[in-house]
């Protein structure tokens, strides 16, 4: 039976706001039953790293950053749905290896598959980073929603935004 499925992909998952704050917070949500067991979280940014690299490094977040440490049985489990791709936005080949891998991770049986892209980056990627998901089809509806949440507001000042 097809099971519906929910990728969250963090663009910039490395950074500070991925490791401080949106790791940390998606790990709290779990120890406190409200977010779904299926829920993948892909992380994608330029530094090379493996899954469990990526894995490690946001463990440190959230040893560092929340009162979450006690729970390292729980991050185990959680952390067996975190997976990391490797790559630059403003590459339309990486975008698509990206894709690539999300497909290989949500699989041929899921039902609706569901994808949130939190954009953690630099405004200067955004235009070149929506414009390579476009081209690559990576965040179509064909099969289940999928969402855009860009984190920093536009403009430099109220009158550019």
């Amino acid at each position: 039976m097809a099971v519906d499925t929910t990728t969250i992909v963090i663009m910039g998952a490395t950074g500070d706001l991925g490791q401080r704050k949106l790791l940390p917070t998606l790990f709290e949500l779990r120890c406190n039953g409200v977010c779904p067991a299926n829920l993948r979280i892909v992380g994608f940014a330029r530094t090379e790293l493996t899954d469990e690299a990526f894995r490690e490094h946001m463990w440190k977040g959230v040893q560092e950053f929340r009162a979450l440490a006690i729970h390292k049985s729980k991050w185990d489990k959680f952390a067996q749905h975190l997976y990391y791709v490797p790559g630059n936005l403003d590459d339309e080949t990486h975008i698509a290896k990206l894709k690539d891998r999300l497909k290989a991770l949500e699989g041929a049986e899921a039902g609706s598959t569901n994808r949130l892209f939190y954009l953690s980056i630099s405004p200067t990627l955004f235009e070149a980073t929506l414009k390579n998901m476009k081209a690559t089809g990576i965040a179509t509806e064909e099969d289940g929603w999928s969402r855009v949440v860009i984190e920093k507001p536009f403009g430099r000042n109220f009158a550019s935004a």
